[in-house]
């Protein structure tokens, strides 16, 4: 589409065309599933081997080792009999209310949240202090936390949950739980829905919490991620490189 003499892309047109910016895209979400919560959930039967869901998240999405082996050990990762990595969220008296379950296969996209599942029990990681992280998926949210071990911050005690996508539910469960949290730091995508809900989280919590945004460098922390592993092999090559040729010198 052609603006003021130049090409655009469709959605740079509307936002020029709305005189809005890229926070303010609106954004309409698909219209609530009304689905009965019961009160237990059926999981996927369990596989006897995690080989798939290792490799899906350490190889290919570069979350680290024991980061990945710590959820596996406190059963909020497993792998199912389909080689699907399942995510699982919890009560307070640790019985299983949420359930999704995302494919293996990187040639083949597959996710999609177990029947009757209760968004109120998110994928999570309960902290110590005062602030909650909220993430849209539960890859994102292990990426910032090997990031953070990348960068050496290693007293990270902040909350993390993760929405399953773009949700009041969770966080609001989450709060109600937790009535000592004051802050939320928004890790949303970098899209026009990730915008939006940022946008929609602090005209609803803003007057009682701080909230603020944390960016990714790319579309998601997972991408942030992904590109900073292949700039740091990039960069101990380079310097491996540069030690060969120094010692070859004349």
């Amino acid at each position: 589409m052609i603006i003021k003499g130049r090409w655009v892309s469709w959605v740079e047109a509307i936002r020029q065309l709305l005189g809005i910016s890229q926070d303010e895209l609106p954004y309409i979400p698909p219209p609530p599933k009304d689905i009965e919560i019961k009160e237990e959930i059926e999981l996927p039967k369990k596989n006897d081997t995690y080989k798939h869901v290792f490799a899906y998240l350490i190889k290919n999405r570069k979350l680290d080792a024991d980061i990945v082996n710590q959820f596996v050990k406190s059963k909020k990762i497993y792998e199912d009999t389909h080689h699907n990595c399942v995510f699982v969220g919890y009560d307070e008296e640790n019985n299983p209310k949420f359930a999704s379950v995302r494919g293996t296969n990187t040639r083949k996209k597959f996710r999609r949240d177990i029947e009757n599942s209760d968004k109120g029990y998110p994928f999570c990681q309960e902290g110590r202090s005062d602030t909650l992280c909220i993430f849209e998926s539960a890859i994102d949210l292990m990426s910032y936390l090997t990031l953070l071990k990348f960068y050496g911050i290693t007293e990270f005690h902040h909350h993390m949950l993760s929405m399953g996508g773009t949700s009041y539910i969770p966080i609001e469960k989450y709060l109600e739980k937790n009535p000592n949290i004051t802050s939320l730091i928004l890790c949303l995508d970098s899209d026009d829905e990730g915008n939006f809900f940022t946008q929609k989280i602090r005209e609803r919590f803003g007057e009682e919490y701080k909230v603020v945004r944390h960016i990714p460098n790319g579309k998601d922390f997972n991408d942030e991620l992904v590109d900073f592993t292949k700039n740091a092999r990039t960069i101990e090559k380079t310097k491996q490189l540069t030690a060969i040729e120094e010692e070859n010198m004349v």
